[in-house]
């Protein structure tokens, strides 16, 4: 498959996904007819938890689309296994508990691997661009 069709799929599958986010975020009724059932204010809870890592995933496939290709594959190697590995531990990881200091602790994960993959996506593609400078 060609690279820049890579680079569109990554970018607009993301961008669909931080799409549905923000869908989610500001018209609650848009995942859920009935905000007050148990079944959907969970469904909405890890629906807003997992897309949510999308909108960096985002950023970042707009921001390698127009760098070089081996920045870019370097990069979507990284964040397909950032996202599988994040999925898998918020699905492991136990949902509210009252006895914590942390009182959600799939959120609080969420949170924190957001802000690790901007700082290590952000390092890999500086890292990577410089290496590859000057090089085609």
């Amino acid at each position: 498959m060609n690279v820049n069709i890579n680079k569109k799929v990554v970018l607009i599958g993301s961008g669909i996904m931080a799409l549905l986010f923000f869908l989610a975020i500001y018209y609650p009724n848009f995942l859920c007819q009935e905000p007050n059932d148990v079944s959907c204010s969970s469904f909405y809870e890890y629906f807003w938890m997992y897309t949510v890592l999308f909108v960096p995933v985002f950023i970042f496939s707009f921001i390698t689309y127009f760098l070089q290709e081996k920045t870019f594959l370097v990069w979507r190697k990284f964040t397909f296994w950032w996202i599988v590995v994040i999925f898998l531990i918020v699905f492991i990881l136990p949902g509210y508990s009252r006895n914590s200091l942390i009182v959600n602790s799939k959120e609080t994960f969420v949170w924190f691997s957001i802000g690790a993959y901007i700082f290590f996506s952000s390092v890999l593609i500086i890292y990577k661009s410089i290496k590859l400078r000057g090089k085609k």
